[in-house]
């Protein structure tokens, strides 16, 4: 899912360490890589034995930013658990259910600490 906010002067050096720190308590190892046009974050973790893996970009100018967050699930898993569904392996499913809730939760506290951050961070930017 993409946020954007326009007219912030939010300093994008500032708002990528407070990411970090998200996912730092958020218990994510993460590596980043920096080109002149955005910001990836690319965060690991394990929770009750799932591996949970997310891509948070950060794209823009300080007046008109665009953060991202998506969970890298692989496609081969999508495909095979539905398979496993018609076969009757229900298991798997509700594991890629609970994946999903997972995802969701994480999706829409990042939100909260975002919106609060980017609120924080307004005006920022240097000239």
């Amino acid at each position: 899912m993409m946020f954007r906010w326009i007219g912030k002067h939010v300093d994008l050096e500032l708002l990528a360490k407070r990411i970090e720190e998200f996912l730092a308590n958020e218990k994510f190892k993460t590596s980043k890589e920096i080109s002149n046009s955005k910001m990836l974050f690319l965060a690991a973790k394990k929770y009750e034995d799932i591996p949970l893996t997310i891509l948070v970009t950060i794209k823009g100018k300080p007046d008109d930013l665009v953060v991202g967050i998506e969970p890298m699930v692989p496609e081969s898993m999508r495909i095979f658990s539905q398979f496993l569904a018609i076969l009757g392996l229900g298991a798997l499913v509700l594991r890629r259910i609970k994946l999903r809730e997972i995802y969701d939760r994480l999706e829409q506290d990042f939100l909260s600490y975002l919106e609060k951050n980017i609120s924080d961070l307004v005006g920022s930017a240097k000239n």
